[in-house]
């Protein structure tokens, strides 16, 4: 009688027990980079089951070491507001089902300004389909003075990075590189090619530089930010949406 309770017990617990449907681990969880940087972590999303998977991804920590610093959840080429705890694979997210043998991008941000620190994120991983299959990752940004992937290499070009997050409200960063010091100045217009701000003006050192845009003041719309220095002009487009 005994065993024969054991062998129903046994299967019922296998009966609940879905094998694994989708995959969801970060590339790296420990990214240590200058003061200003973007610290991007990448992860893996796939479905591995044979059938459409619906993915939620919840973030249950986010410990900054300052007010200047703040994370965003980034989804299908696209980074959400900072206060912004969850997507998933949905419409509501500007999403859809993962399909079977797909993979999706998904990552995690940490802007850091203002001071030296470190950061941790920790997200989890959920399966519509299957609720008991969660996976925990937690990550981990810090600052210091010298840069680590960096170390070593020369910046040989200028560069103009698309603000993150975007669309925003009311305030993104813009990341550009200068392999020379000099004169730079980065104008905002809008659609009519008017100009609506000045948001920095001056001369800065060679290396990678970020900046936050506070558009707080402006309406809603359109507009492109242009950064120039000596014979470097570039542009882009930005949405700020309220």
């Amino acid at each position: 009688m005994k065993k024969l309770l054991l062998l129903a017990l046994f299967l019922i617990i296998s009966a609940e027990v879905k094998p694994q449907t989708f995959q969801f681990f970060p590339q790296v969880s420990n990214i240590t980079d200058t003061l200003g940087s973007e610290l991007i972590f990448e992860f893996t999303l796939k479905n591995i089951s044979a059938t459409p998977q619906t993915i939620y991804i919840i973030r249950t920590e986010n410990t900054m070491p300052s007010e200047d610093w703040s994370s965003s959840l980034c989804f299908d080429q696209g980074c959400f507001a900072p206060f912004v705890d969850s997507v998933a694979t949905t419409p509501d997210f500007m999403s859809s089902p993962i399909a079977p043998n797909e993979q999706r991008e998904f990552s995690v941000h940490i802007f850091t300004f203002g001071s030296h620190g470190s950061g941790t994120v920790t997200v989890v991983g959920h399966s519509m389909e299957n609720p008991g299959e969660t996976y925990t990752h937690t990550l981990h940004g810090s600052t210091s003075v010298v840069s680590v992937k960096d170390e070593g290499s020369v910046i040989s070009d200028y560069s103009l990075e698309q603000n993150y997050p975007n669309p925003f409200n009311p305030s993104t960063v813009i990341n550009f590189t200068l392999p020379k010091a000099g004169y730079t100045s980065l104008v905002l217009y809008d659609i009519m090619g008017k100009e609506v701000m000045t948001a920095l003006d001056g001369y800065y050192e060679a290396g990678r530089h970020s900046y936050r845009l506070d558009a707080s003041e402006l309406p809603s719309g359109v507009y492109l930010y242009r950064l120039t220095s000596g014979s470097f002009v570039s542009a882009k487009k930005l949405i700020l949406e309220k």
